[in-house]
């Protein structure tokens, strides 16, 4: 039992302080996980039914922590057979030094769990202000990739214990034994590495081409606005070109007092004018000019759009950055139009300051109310996909580019969000 709840606890600490997962805020999965330990507890004192460790560990960590099943059970797997690695490869080492095999070696393996138990623990509170860096990592890995590495980390466990039992009939011939050992072991090390160096290649490979998507993404809203630019500059100069003739006409009209043709021809030329765009958003940064201007001209009627601020000339922020950025947090805040009560006024206003090697983006929609935990909530890794969450996770990533930080909060029925970043 003692080595039960010694392992149990060196997940735990492996999974909060090493992996960087957060602790289910439901207290009916802690009650859960604390039944079945206990209960689990008493099975193994009662010695009435026992079921192998890996399996309940899977139960109760799935009720302990906010993670993925393939997640946990991929990381309970890896370290069960590290654990297992780590002890036939002790024992080999014991062997080619002393060059002597004794049958009571193999009962030193559970003195030697509860030291590599407590090295685990251990480690895990040593690394804990960095988890965040190699935390990051791991929670980046999909589903797909942990159920791979979950199958062959099970197959691994199984292939050394099959293995070791047949090789322990042989035990007596201590050469062949602790080869064939090794050379299972190496072939284990090199498959589970092999692996991982897959699962990154694949991270990385998908990575690129989300890169590559918003950089044609940016590409096809600068062509946009462009040709939107010109368009708007030619219906300016057929608009110019008549604008003599339009006064004269307008001219004539008041000279006869003819009231009722002035109103109508006033208005008719109110419409003609209303019907190409005269205003085109320039902030000095052509990115941010296609996205921010094809973003105002899919706006609906009633939403009110302002921007404050402009572009430096020499912007430190790469395009595709301010692609994220912009994007993102422009169509959250129309997207959160539509859990507002229709009455309500619509607004959004854009502001973007520049200091000295500091650039900051603030967006301020009208929003529905969010409380603190909401709001806390959102600057997790848990957001509210419903509504502003929707790609704060890709912003929030940009910000640690420039080391900067990503703020929310509410306010006078506003949702702001800014972005700070620094040179770097």
């Amino acid at each position: 039992m003692i080595l039960f709840i010694l392992e149990l606890v060196a997940l735990i600490a492996t999974f909060y302080l090493l992996l960087g997962s957060n602790f289910t805020n439901k207290p009916l999965k802690i009650i859960g996980a604390c039944l079945i330990t206990c209960v689990y507890c008493v099975f193994i004192l009662l010695k009435s039914f026992v079921i192998p460790f890996t399996f309940i560990y899977i139960f109760i960590l799935a009720l302990l922590f906010k993670e993925k099943l393939s997640f946990i059970m991929s990381w309970i797997v890896i370290c069960t057979l590290i654990e297992m690695i780590v002890g036939y490869s002790f024992i080999n080492v014991v062997y080619m030094i002393t060059r002597d095999i004794d049958r009571n070696i193999f009962s030193f393996s559970p003195q030697l769990d509860y030291y590599l138990f407590a090295f685990q623990i251990a480690l895990s509170f040593l690394v804990r202000k960095r988890r965040n860096i190699h935390a990051k990592f791991l929670h980046e890995i999909d589903s797909k990739s942990y159920w791979y590495l979950f199958t062959i980390s099970l197959l691994s466990i199984c292939f050394i214990s099959f293995t070791e039992a047949f090789l322990y009939s042989e035990i007596d011939k201590s050469g062949y034994y602790f080869t064939a050992l090794s050379v299972m072991i190496a072939i284990i090390v090199i498959l589970f590495v092999t692996s991982i160096v897959a699962i990154i290649l694949r991270r990385y490979n998908i990575k690129l081409q989300h890169i590559n998507y918003l950089k044609q993404k940016c590409l096809d809203l600068e062509k946009a606005n462009y040709f939107d630019s010109i368009t708007s500059y030619e219906e300016i100069r057929a608009f110019r070109h008549d604008y003599n003739s339009h006064l004269l006409a307008l001219t004539n009209l008041a000279e006869r007092k003819e009231w009722d043709k002035l109103t109508k021809y006033i208005y008719n030329l109110s419409i003609d004018k209303n019907s190409f765009n005269l205003y085109n958003i320039s902030t000095g940064n052509v990115t941010a000019d296609a996205i921010i201007n094809h973003f105002q001209h899919s706006l609906e009627d009633d939403i009110v759009f302002k921007i404050n601020g402009q572009f430096q000339k020499e912007c430190f922020v790469e395009d595709m950055d301010i692609c994220i950025i912009l994007s993102n947090l422009l169509n959250n805040a129309h997207e959160a139009f539509e859990y507002i009560e229709r009455a309500c006024a619509k607004e959004i206003i854009l502001s973007i300051a520049v200091d000295s090697g500091k650039m900051v983006f603030m967006v301020e929609n009208t929003s529905k109310p969010y409380s603190d935990k909401e709001l806390e909530n959102l600057q997790t890794s848990k957001p509210d996909k419903l509504n502003h969450g929707f790609g704060l996770i890709n912003v929030r990533q940009v910000s640690e580019k420039y080391h900067g930080e990503l703020l929310v909060k509410f306010s006078d029925g506003f949702f702001i969000t800014t972005i700070i970043l620094y040179e770097r």
